[in-house]
């Protein structure tokens, strides 16, 4: 799923960019269902947040979501198949926020272990896989063995699809 943001500034309206369609999402919308089933899956915490300030109120939670961190309409999507990419919204009570950083502006979910995490970011940086093994004292096959599991864990087939991954969730 491929959306684009951005809040009416008229009335409490959120317009989702769906292709080059603009569609007004309401409660039971699959775009909710769908967002909604991404936050849990990322951002445990915030998830575990919005479901204390809003029980059993999905659109009410993935609302929320959407106005802290999508509400600006721009020429980058807000999701990418399974992308999310956060933007700085502003917010003249986020100083003040006990939500900031934990709904607005939140912390993804790492899926990555310590040393898988290294060895990520080293692929990310444009090390071939004998450097990273040379680089870290490892076999290449160790280095292409930890590879696979950073690719199975994220679901994801490139170094081109680990670089997106790492940069948009700020882990480099």
């Amino acid at each position: 799923m491929k959306l684009e943001f951005f809040c009416s500034p008229e009335d409490d309206k959120i317009i989702a960019k769906i292709g080059d369609t603009f569609k007004e999402i309401k409660g039971d919308d699959v775009v909710i269902t769908h967002l909604h089933e991404v936050i849990a899956d990322k951002y445990p915490d915030t998830y575990n947040e919005l479901n204390t300030l809003y029980p059993q109120d999905r659109y009410a939670q993935v609302s929320r979501f959407i106005r802290c961190n999508f509400a600006i309409h721009d020429k980058v999507l807000d999701i990418d198949d399974d992308l999310i990419n956060l933007e700085y919204v502003f917010c003249p009570y986020r100083p003040y926020c006990p939500h900031n950083n934990l709904i607005c502006n939140p912390h993804i979910a790492n899926k990555l272990r310590v040393r898988e995490m290294e060895i990520a970011r080293l692929i990310t940086k444009g090390f071939l896989i004998k450097e990273i093994a040379s680089e870290l004292f490892l076999s290449v096959k160790t280095i292409e063995t930890y590879r696979t599991n950073i690719y199975k864990n994220l679901k994801i087939h490139s170094n081109t699809e680990l670089a997106t991954y790492m940069y948009s969730n700020k882990f480099l």
